[in-house]
């Protein structure tokens, strides 16, 4: 239990914080409007990133430009299991202790799988390793953050479809002068 004196200091201090705080000067309309334009790069959305077939640098260094070019702050590469002969629908992870396996299922019956189109890109291969640097720099080249997805997906078992394939969607409304807006 803290005594009287550490109460008191940490009181003490909470109040000259929030008195810092407060002293801060309110942002102008402008200057609200300017960073909801142009967010912080802390602000800025990622995105999974799959490759699902082999790849060239020119087509990896395309996708990142197009990321940066809409504002992608950072990616994680995603690995699908591409190439392995793995569909994911015939399958489930489960768990076993404190490990994970597959299993057989039929959950997904009637699912549809489309093969893709090109070559295969093995996952941890000498190719999908040498791929991985070049596109990490040329990320960095471009100042977006870059990850390497590296773990068990779908360990969580199947996802209801209330929480799955869900999508982004948004709306601009513009108005001016001090108004009351009421609206989603």
């Amino acid at each position: 239990m803290a005594n009287i004196k550490t109460l008191k200091q940490f009181f003490l201090i909470s109040i000259l914080a929030s008195l810092a705080v407060g002293s801060a000067p309110a942002q102008s309309s402008d200057a609200v409007q300017a960073g909801f334009a142009n967010p912080p790069h802390m602000a800025r959305p990622w995105v999974y990133w799959v490759w699902t077939a082999d790849t060239t640098p020119a087509a990896l260094t395309r996708d990142l430009v197009e990321m940066k070019a809409k504002g992608i702050a950072g990616c994680i590469l995603y690995d699908v299991q591409t190439g392995r002969g793995v569909n994911w629908w015939e399958r489930t992870v489960v768990r076993n202790g404190n490990d994970y396996r597959t299993a057989p299922t039929d959950d997904f019956h009637g699912a549809h799988y489309a093969p893709i189109p090109g070559e295969p890109l093995q996952s941890w291969s000498p190719r999908w390793r040498q791929l991985v640097c070049f596109a990490s720099g040329e990320a960095g080249r471009l100042g977006i953050d870059f990850v390497v997805a590296n773990g068990l997906a779908n360990t969580s078992g199947p996802i209801s479809e209330r929480y799955g394939e869900q999508k982004l969607d948004w709306s601009e409304t513009s108005f001016k002068g001090s108004q009351t807006f009421n609206g989603t």
